[in-house]
């Protein structure tokens, strides 16, 4: 898969779902390792992690 990426912003208005939930959501994706935290603050984002990792 090419390097899709998503932020909190778009999590919410895909999933119609609120920051604080969309936050909680996509740091769970990081800890079972399906997604790579990339960048801080409002410049997060998130892609697919590669399946060497995990």
């Amino acid at each position: 898969m090419e390097n899709r990426r998503i932020d909190n912003t778009t999590y919410q208005e895909v999933c119609g779902t609120i920051k604080r939930t969309a936050s909680r959501d996509l740091s769970h994706l990081v800890e079972v390792g399906l997604l790579e935290r990339h960048g801080e603050k409002k410049g997060t984002y998130y892609t697919l992690r590669s399946e060497g990792h995990g």
